[in-house]
């Protein structure tokens, strides 16, 4: 459950257990006051659906989503539902509670004008390691048995856990898993990032939401542009594992 505090009439921010008061402080004097930040230093990321950052402070790494609906329909819509970066918060915790790894959410702010549409930032902590993409790319991995099998074994768990909890992810886009792979102490993690396009889907039954998202998925991998040497070999066998153990 998210907490809320109110850090000004216009301003309100959503956190887990403990407030990380100064970072947000200093996002909003850098992102909304238009001021120069005291300690965090902040790089401009890209812009597609949101601005991104990434911010360092005090030692750590961030990475910030700054929402603004820019068409009628959104602006609509925000009227009647939490803020984008409350509902990838929320959607965040959904995730871990399926069991899959993401970034770790850290904070939501939101800025309220009666005059202008809603204001987000969504704050995750930086997840490091190659995206999967670059990964699969690897030569060495290519002719890495165990390191292929615990892939494939943790990108079917990634599906069939979405699928379970009737999550469905619309842009599984191989820049949007990030590979942690220490093979010097056997510990391989897939990080899910960029959660934007994951949606709750109550309604739909759970064999349905795995074909659709395995659609998805094997679209990306096979796209000629990536020219993966083995896509059809993981493909093949995430499918069955699938197929294997969904419920």
């Amino acid at each position: 459950m998210l907490m809320k505090k109110q850090y000004s009439p216009d301003i309100n921010l959503y956190y887990q257990n403990n407030l990380p008061d100064d970072l947000a402080e200093e996002i909003i004097r850098f992102v909304w006051l238009n001021q120069e930040p005291v300690e965090g230093e902040f790089v401009f990321n890209r812009e597609i659906r949101a601005k991104v950052y990434r911010m360092t402070f005090r030692g750590e790494a961030y990475y910030l989503k700054v929402y603004s609906a820019q068409t009628m329909s959104k602006i609509l819509k925000n009227f009647f539902r939490p803020a984008d970066a409350v509902r990838y918060f929320q959607t965040s915790l959904k995730l871990l509670n399926a069991n899959i790894t993401v970034a770790e959410p850290i904070l939501a702010l939101t800025r309220k004008n009666f005059f202008q549409p809603t204001q987000s930032i969504f704050v995750t902590r930086e997840v490091l390691g190659p995206n999967l993409r670059t990964y699969l790319m690897d030569e060495d991995i290519e002719h890495d048995f165990d390191c292929r099998e615990k892939l494939i074994s943790q990108l079917s768990h990634i599906w069939i856990n979405l699928a379970n909890h009737k999550l469905a992810h619309h842009d599984p886009h191989l820049l949007n898993f990030i590979v942690h792979a220490d093979h010097k102490n056997q510990d391989f993690q897939i990080n899910l990032i960029d959660i934007d396009n994951v949606y709750f889907k109550p309604f739909l039954p759970k064999k349905v939401l795995l074909a659709k998202n395995l659609k998805k998925f094997k679209w990306q991998l096979s796209r000629p542009e990536f020219s993966i040497p083995y896509s059809n070999l993981i493909w093949n066998k995430i499918r069955t594992n699938c197929e294997t153990l969904i419920k």
